[in-house]
């Protein structure tokens, strides 16, 4: 049986053109949709990328979406079809944004291992 995906993270750029981290997995995840609006006037780019455990850094090798544009008042969805061809993270790996405007919102949809006798 598997587990209806639910809402990961939310989450609106600190700075404009700056990569941050803004997720660390806690236990094995797989994200299962990704969605991110503009809703600035403008069109403008995004990058996600997906870090191992202890990076600080992310270059473009690590993107999962480069430079990925949006129109505006546009959004980009992307949904996995299949359970298990998602984006797997490990525990302490990490997701990591930017974005040409602030104007950005990132929402990530997925699921988390069931570990017994985790708290």
């Amino acid at each position: 049986m598997y587990a209806s995906a639910s809402r990961l993270f939310h989450v609106n750029p600190a700075a404009i053109n700056t990569t941050a981290q803004v997720y660390t997995a806690l236990y094995y995840t797989e994200i299962t949709r990704i969605m991110v609006s503009n809703s600035s006037g403008d069109n403008h780019t995004f990058s996600i990328y997906h870090g191992a455990a202890g990076d600080t850094t992310y270059p473009d090798s690590s993107a999962i979406l480069l430079n990925y544009s949006v129109d505006a008042q546009k959004a980009f969805i992307d949904s996995i079809a299949a359970i298990g061809s998602g984006v797997t993270l490990a525990p302490g790996e990490t997701i990591a944004v930017s974005a040409s405007t602030l104007a950005f919102t990132f929402t990530f949809y997925g699921v988390t291992a069931n570990l017994i006798g985790a708290n």
